[in-house]
């Protein structure tokens, strides 16, 4: 049986990623976890980094995703040609 205090700890990161997913629709931004970029990329976008429920997320603008993270992760409904300046 779980404890109260890990059912309400469960149910806050659970509303945390719902959040950041509301805000990624509303914003037309995409949150891609920190796993699927390279150090490298972890650095130079940095300042794109947010930490959810523990988790580390890196939040693009949907048409301005760097050319370099858009071929690291497939991401599919956007055009290759909307993507970068």
């Amino acid at each position: 049986m779980y404890s109260f205090d890990a059912i309400y700890r469960q149910f806050i990161q659970d509303e945390q990623f719902k959040l950041l997913e509301r805000f990624c629709q509303a914003a037309n931004h995409i949150a891609i976890h920190s796993q699927k970029l390279t150090e490298h990329m972890r650095k130079k976008y940095a300042v794109h980094r947010v930490k959810v429920a523990g988790r580390t997320f890196y939040v693009f603008p949907r048409q301005e995703i760097p050319p370099d993270v858009y071929y690291k992760v497939v991401i599919p409904g956007i055009e290759k040609e909307s993507v970068g300046g």
